[in-house]
């Protein structure tokens, strides 16, 4: 009778125990964000979650916000692998659940990239391939990181590496749990297989070795997603004007990057294709014309569509050409 009480005790323990630990986790995780919303320097919004993770090293939530300070905060922000690579050492100390540890060990793979420890980086990568913890997102940080500290030869290891798994067969057994079609299966494989040919060919120009390189851009031409406006959804424009600008051609460099210059969201093409503008008119004077006709010349016009509007009345696009219009696009959630 006495085992009996006392098994019914230890299970009535265990699940009354962490249910009420997770529910202080999860009331102090509301309050800190909802505290965090208020705060206006990077500092203070350091400072808040640090006192978080300090309270709460082994919550759901700690990977999450390491990797929003490590990324955000110190390499974004503040430019500060050294700093990062102590506040990760520092909840190393702190964290106790394994799983929770390795996800944090990986952060290393930023950091390291941008100190351009690469020394570090190639035993990080060597520890975790032991570890059997390398899959195809593990070795795409390390490529990433890789271009960053310009070591090209680990570029490519982790490229052929992602490459393997660039089939519809490796992304299925990625994710057991999901219900692809086969046409999902075949797109995901595409979009690894396009950023896998992406940083080889970069690697490869960075090597010397140009033809296998614009070879591998030209391939992962085939399988890369392009917006709208047609630039490739990853940094195939980028590396190529890059590798053309190397190699002198660039008139060529500036058709590779325009699109992308004019219409994307990122400085870099902007800066690339401002750069070529001056180099072949001397100066930069008449550049907000030249871009001017050059977005006039690049621009698409959609395809016809009709929606409802608040009254539930059709409109054809078409219909309202010249007519400033609002699209307002949400989800209803």
């Amino acid at each position: 009778m006495f085992r009996k009480i006392l098994v019914a005790l230890t299970l009535i323990a265990l699940h009354v125990v962490p249910v009420t630990a997770q529910q202080d986790v999860e009331e102090e995780f509301r309050k800190t964000l909802a505290e965090y919303r208020t705060l206006k320097t990077d500092e203070e919004k350091f400072k808040i979650w640090y006192g978080f993770l300090d309270s709460f090293p082994d919550s759901r939530y700690t990977f999450s916000i390491m990797q929003f300070l490590v990324n955000g905060y110190f390499l974004e922000q503040a430019n500060n692998p050294d700093g990062a690579t102590k506040f990760i050492d520092g909840m190393l100390g702190k964290i106790v659940d394994p799983d929770i540890r390795t996800q944090a060990k990986g952060l290393f793979i930023p950091v390291y990239g941008m100190a351009g420890k690469i020394n570090e980086l190639r035993a990080l990568a060597d520890a975790m391939s032991e570890e059997g913890k390398l899959g195809y997102i593990e070795h795409t940080l390390f490529q990433e990181a890789a271009i960053e500290a310009e070591a090209w030869d680990m570029v490519l290891e982790h490229s052929d590496a992602t490459l393997a798994l660039s089939t519809p067969e490796a992304v299925k057994a990625d994710f057991p749990n999901r219900n692809f079609s086969e046409e999902e299966l075949g797109e995901r494989a595409g979009d690894r297989k396009a950023n896998s040919l992406t940083n080889r060919g970069w690697a490869l120009i960075n090597l010397g070795k140009a033809e296998e390189g614009i070879a591998a851009f030209e391939e992962a031409n085939e399988y890369v997603g392009q917006f709208y406006v047609g630039f490739p959804d990853n940094n195939l424009g980028i590396y190529w004007a890059k590798a053309l600008i190397k190699q002198g051609e660039h008139e060529s460099a500036m058709k590779k990057i325009a699109a992308e210059a004019v219409f994307g969201f990122r400085e870099e093409p902007k800066k690339i294709l401002q750069e070529l503008f001056a180099k072949r008119n001397g100066g930069e004077e008449g550049y907000e014309d030249f871009v001017w006709e050059l977005r006039k010349k690049l621009a698409k016009t959609t395809d016809d569509f009709t929606l409802p509007d608040y009254d539930g009345q059709n409109h054809k696009f078409s219909d309202l050409r010249g007519k400033v219009t609002l699209l307002a696009f949400w989800f209803p959630t």
